[in-house]
Parts: C-alpha cells; structure tokens; sequence
C-alpha cells in the first residue's frame, strides 16, 4: 500500500493542507474528525444494523465503538487489499464509500474515513466481522501490519481508536461543551438511538418533541400546546415539533441529514405552509428531514434548497395539523 502513488499523493495533500478538509487544526477541527466516526455509526443505526454508538477519552486517544456488522474485512479490495482497509486508505469524491443511504452528518459536511486516518498519529481499528475480531494498524494514514485475527467468535461492532498528529493539528481534543451540545441534539434527531459520551449516555424516544420542550421558554407551570409528527414521504424522513402558541411568527429550528441549516430552506418553507393553512402560529417550530438519495448526503451549506422536501412536507403535515387542532379545540375548527 505505500508504494501507491495516489495514495500517497492525497495523503500528503490531506496532512498539508488540512484546513480544506477539517475546517481548521484547532478544536472545530477535532470536533469535524469525532463527527466523521460518529455520523457512521448513525449511519448504521438508520439502517437497522446498529443501536449505540458511544465516544471515549483515554489521554489524548479519542475512541469511538459501536454494536455495528462490522468493517469489510472479510471482503476484498479493488487493489488487492481488503475492502476496509481501501476504505480507511483511500478518499472517494462520492457521498460515501459504498454509495449507503441514508447518509448524516452533525456537522455541515462529510470527510470519510480515510481523512481522520490521514491526520492520526496512530489509528487503530478493532472490529468483528464473520465471527472474527480483526485488527489493524495505521501510522499518519498508511498501514504498518496487515490485518491480523485476533479471535474468532460471536463477538460484534467496531472500535477505532485515533491520535491526531500534533505535525498537523494544533489541538488533539475537542472543546467538550461543543461535542456535548452535538452528541445531545443528535440523540433527539435521531430517536431511538443509544448515544455515549465519557460517563454520560442520551436517549430519547420522543425525538424532537423533548428537544421542542426544552427549548421552549414557557411561563412556569404552563402546559403548552405541543405537537409532533414523525413520518415518511416518499424518501424522505420528516420529523417535526412545535410547541406554544404565538401572536406572531415562530422562531425556527431546523436540520437535513443531521446537520443544522442555520439559514432554513425549503423544509421550514413546507413547515410554514403547512401552518399557515391550518391557521396556527406556534412559539417554536422544530423540523429535521432526512433525504434517503444518496446524492443529497453530503452538505446543505446552511440552507436546504429542494422544492420537493417543500412540497412533502407541507401535503404530509396539513392532515396532521388539522386532525390534532381539531382535538385540541374541538368545535372551533369543524
């Protein structure tokens, strides 16, 4: 594998210029990488293969697992190696590797794998697959061993554990705060899911109906009118919450394929139509799409631009909305 010219050549582009790829070499930088591990298992879990993924620190070793099917090492690569280790090796220009979908992100854009190994002082992986435990070892992106078995058995998931390189990266740990808030809404865009981090674990089965009521400023002991939907239109996942009731516009918050869009898009535009037509004004409005194309899987820059999100949500809403109005002041809206 080091004799690969290409290899080598995005490599050393990687680890040289890495800013283009991680956004920066401080503490955003190293929040992109856990992101990457992350978002893959997500991943996992919106295909039905996994259930928790959790984030570790030993030192400046960052570590993240999950209950996975494990890395392809059982299957052969196109360069002779095997298929995980072209994966942890080479960048693709795709949305993902293998072309899977759904594919998330917490942060606006995806590197792959290859990127984190690229920068690591050392990346090592642990993973069963086909009931063994393979291993591996990675050196500033290349491999120092070949795969090795260390077990065999019924064991699953992976482990990879990463030290950036201090020749590339100015920090080698995340600002904790920022990985909390990220690992915390993820649990809510992503219900269901076992989210770890160090010591504490987040789950929800509400979704962003937990997330709509901790972020709503309500007079205390209110008991706020609240509305949620969680559906499938066609391809695409919706998730919407709102909360209380306003005279004026709503404050919104919205994401597409768990990556915030701070400057909205076409998913608040079909939410805001959809309200509008019921008549109703909420304090907040939370929504969150997830587009199973795989060509909509990498980032939305901010602002999700896609009339046909627009249209599904507003159609799958209006039933929705109006049937929970009428329950909600019964009489009024016949």
């Amino acid at each position: 594998m080091a004799g690969n010219t290409k290899l080598d050549d995005t490599r050393v582009s990687i680890r040289k210029r890495p800013g283009m790829y991680f956004g920066s070499t401080g503490s955003h930088g190293v929040l992109h990488a856990i992101n990457e591990l992350v978002s893959n298992g997500i991943d996992l879990f919106l295909n039905g293969s996994a259930s928790r993924v959790g984030i570790s620190f030993e030192g400046e070793t960052i570590s993240c697992t999950d209950d996975g099917p494990g890395l392809p090492y059982d299957l052969p690569g196109p360069g002779g190696d095997t298929l995980a280790e072209h994966y942890l090796t080479h960048y693709h220009d795709t949305p993902t590797a293998d072309s899977h979908a759904p594919h998330v992100h917490l942060i606006s854009h995806g590197l792959g794998l290859m990127c984190v190994n690229a920068v690591s002082e050392f990346f090592e992986v642990r993973t069963w697959r086909s009931g063994r435990l393979w291993t591996q070892r990675f050196h500033e992106g290349l491999p120092v061993q070949r795969p090795q078995i260390a077990q065999q058995g019924p064991g699953k998931g992976t482990s990879l554990s990463f030290r950036l390189d201090s020749k590339v990266f100015s920090y080698k740990l995340p600002d904790r705060r920022m990985l909390r808030r990220m690992i915390f809404e993820a649990a809510h865009l992503f219900s269901g899911i076992t989210l770890d981090l160090a010591r504490e674990t987040f789950f929800t089965t509400n979704g962003l109906a937990d997330l709509a009521a901790l972020y709503y400023q309500s007079v205390p002991f209110e008991d706020p009118k609240s509305f949620s939907l969680s559906t499938l239109a066609g391809d695409v996942q919706i998730g919407v919450a709102t909360i209380g009731e306003s005279s004026s516009d709503a404050t919104y918050r919205s994401w597409a394929n768990g990556a915030s869009t701070s400057l909205r898009g076409s998913h608040v535009d079909g939410l805001r139509d959809a309200l509008r037509w019921a008549g109703f004004k909420p304090a907040l409005g939370l929504i969150h799409v997830v587009m199973h194309h795989p060509e909509f899987a990498g980032p939305t820059r901010g602002c999700l631009n896609n009339p046909e999100v627009r249209t599904l949500v507003r159609e799958r809403l209006k039933p929705a909305l109006k049937s929970w109005l009428q329950k909600e002041t019964p009489g009024e809206r016949e």
